[in-house]
């Protein structure tokens, strides 16, 4: 019982420090215009200061000279007092935006209005499109006026139930604003299946609670869920984390058959519903199908008396996974989903001839990534070095011992050189390197932390504090560069145009443009 209660005390703390950050477009409510904006008051009025004060102190200087001695000056103050010029920012941005719009709470990104369109078909409608079919809906409003069959998810719904969530604590709260408040309320379930998944892995409380908060105050986390982040990038944790949770815990209790079959089909239904949510979802499928290839040929090599248990259970998972993905988008479109998740990586990441020119070129998360992008996407090099470093012990004892590696380790070796290479080929797929990252880091934790039993009965007890000291690393770099995560594109002036064009077109207007005014044109001005 004190067991439970510490595992839930610790993922409250990560929620608490979650949210605290994740906040911060909601209280800094200032779009990437007004910062620019602000940027330059700020630093035109402390130019001006650092001017005065040149000239008071060496008036008979020549201006050249003066002028660079204002710039030295200038640097040296944005370099020592870093954080309170971001919050000077930020204020002077908060200040023109007020002046400039109403206010408003806007979506980040993009393709978040995308989303906030199909949201308000279905608070309008009842359904994102009066056409949908399995994997597919129909969407008007794109190449019009012929319309357009799209992927369907259930991310849209999840934010009119957010909406209607947000409208019981705030009556007047509009669309936009609710349905940005989705990727927090999502955040308590995404803490749920890493803790539980650390708990099937065997780690320690103790481990678990580091191993939280450099998760919840990874980069791409923190940027692709926090306030106003409308996108289904939280799904790519939630489900990969309960996906490898569920087949840790068919793996781990494969002598009871009974057990680990349930565990088996849990884990089939978490891939069923994470299709519904990207498309994908089959490269996820397909990594964990790749290491229970492995984990078999090894048994089989080994003659492992678990070998039949574990055909069964592999059996078993991938039935259910197709009938239960075949019951959701109907049997007819379960081949077309499968084919939809592999174009998803393949017009990302494989080079071909277009008729047009790749527009994906000036899209800054599709670009290629160096190995330290990777890792700063992921968080920090102690990270990196701490998984690897749980890697390199984990292949030396199973050689040392004579024996292959645990099932575990395959499974996230798999999924981390895969997604690790996924990364480099486009930014965007870094939020899929971040599970397998992080959950090796907790298992390198868990070595260090049962490294305490060498040390003096006297130093034991403050191991654990010592080892706490790491979270300082992602809470302070987490304060000092959230502003730099926030991509809010969309601003009053943008807002104007869009409602302009609402309230003084006709309603079956066609509007000639694509991708970022696009989804402006038809989430706002509410036209094709």
């Amino acid at each position: 019982m004190r067991k439970n209660f510490l595992w839930i005390l610790v993922g409250i703390v990560a929620l608490a420090v979650g949210l605290q950050i994740r906040l911060y477009p909601y209280f800094h409510n200032t779009s990437s215009d007004a910062y620019q904006k602000g940027k330059l008051v700020v630093v035109g009025n402390m130019q001006r200061m650092l001017a005065q004060q040149v000239n008071a102190q060496f008036p008979n200087l020549p201006d050249v000279q003066k002028q660079a001695l204002v710039m030295d000056k200038l640097n040296q103050v944005l370099h020592d007092h870093k954080d309170e010029i971001n919050k000077a920012f930020d204020n002077a941005g908060k200040q023109i935006d007020a002046k400039d719009g109403d206010g408003q709470h806007y979506l980040q990104e993009i393709d978040s209005y995308y989303f906030l369109d199909l949201t308000e078909n279905i608070l309008e409608t009842g359904d994102v499109s009066d056409q949908v079919k399995g994997s597919r809906y129909f969407n008007r409003r794109m190449l019009a006026p012929l319309g357009f069959l799209e992927p369907q998810t259930w991310h849209p719904y999840v934010g009119a139930w957010v909406y209607k969530l947000i409208k019981l604590f705030d009556p007047k709260v509009d669309v936009m604003t609710a349905v940005g408040w989705t990727p927090l309320v999502l955040l308590p379930l995404v803490i749920a299946a890493f803790l539980f998944t650390l708990r099937v892995l065997g780690c320690s409380w103790q481990m678990a609670f580091i191993a939280s908060i450099f998760f919840v105050l990874a980069p791409v986390f923190l940027q692709r869920s926090s306030f106003g982040w409308y996108k289904n990038s939280i799904y790519l944790i939630l489900f990969p984390l309960l996906s490898l949770g569920t087949a840790f815990a068919a793996l781990k209790h494969i002598e009871n058959l009974k057990k680990s079959l349930l565990y088996g089909i849990a884990c089939a239904l978490s891939m069923a519903i994470f299709a519904m949510f990207w498309p994908g979802w089959g490269f996820v499928l397909a990594l964990l199908g790749a290491s229970f290839v492995v984990i078999v040929i090894t048994a089989f090599i080994t003659r492992q008396a678990r070998l039949k248990n574990l055909l069964i259970l592999g059996a078993t998972t991938f039935v259910s996974c197709v009938v239960m993905v075949g019951f959701l988008f109907t049997w007819g479109l379960l081949f077309q989903s499968l084919s939809d998740s592999w174009g998803e990586l393949i017009k990302f990441v494989v080079p071909h001839f277009k008729d047009w020119p790749d527009l994906f070129l000036i899209v800054s998360e599709l670009k290629t990534s160096s190995p330290m992008d990777v890792i700063n996407f992921i968080g920090h090099p102690v990270v990196i070095v701490i998984a690897l470093v749980a890697l390199i012990y984990s292949s030396y004892a199973a050689v040392k011992a004579k024996r292959f590696f645990s099932d575990e380790i395959v499974i996230l070796s798999v999924f981390f050189l895969a997604t690790f290479n996924l990364t480099l080929q486009a930014e965007r797929f870094s939020i899929l390197a971040l599970t397998p990252v992080i959950l090796i880091f907790a298992l390198g934790l868990e070595m260090i932390w049962g490294l305490r039993g060498q040390l003096k009965q006297s130093l034991q007890k403050y191991y654990f504090l010592f080892l706490c000291l790491l979270i300082i690393v992602p809470i302070v770099l987490s304060q000092l560069n959230i502003r730099s995560y926030i991509v809010t594109i969309y601003n009053p002036a943008w807002d104007r145009a869009m409602i302009k064009l609402r309230d003084q077109t006709p309603p079956n207007s066609i509007v000639n443009t694509w991708w970022a005014p696009g989804h402006f044109i038809k989430a706002v001005a509410r036209r094709s």
